[in-house]
């Protein structure tokens, strides 16, 4: 079997400037959360992050949710151990995905209803929103 893969692909730095535009134009055309995520699109993220591209927020919630649901590269625990993605980030939004049963709504509208602030869910949703979105400023400097 032949590598099809374009010789200037074969550059690391390439096949990240080649990641980035393709999942830019994913975001745009609006199919960035069908897609599955792909080894190496961590550190696609962080060159977003360098270059101040406008994906980059929404690339960071794709990947996380990914993240949180296993799919793509982070089916394999090894990835999604050895993930670079803000802990405080991959933690908040597994404590939105983990709305208790009785939630009527979905893991991803949820922020609050009334089920989940009986408890302190909702709270310790918020102050990890919190926290990640200071993360996220911080980086931005």
């Amino acid at each position: 079997m032949t590598d099809l893969t374009p010789p200037q692909l074969l550059d690391p730095r390439l096949r990240l400037a080649h990641r980035q535009q393709e999942l830019a134009e994913l975001y745009r055309t609006g199919q960035l959360a069908d897609t599955v995520p792909l080894a190496g699109d961590e550190e696609v993220l962080d060159q977003m992050g360098h270059s101040r591209d406008s994906a980059f927020l929404y690339t960071q919630a794709w990947l996380v949710r990914e993240h949180i649901a296993a799919r793509g590269c982070y089916a394999d625990p090894a990835a999604r151990e050895a993930s670079r993605l803000y802990w405080v980030i991959t933690t908040h939004a597994g404590r939105r995905y983990a709305c208790p049963d009785t939630c009527p709504g979905t893991a991803e509208d949820c922020d609050g209803c009334d089920t989940c602030a009986d408890g302190n869910h909702q709270h310790k949703a918020l102050m990890s929103m919190a926290m990640a979105n200071t993360l996220l400023l911080l980086d931005a400097l």
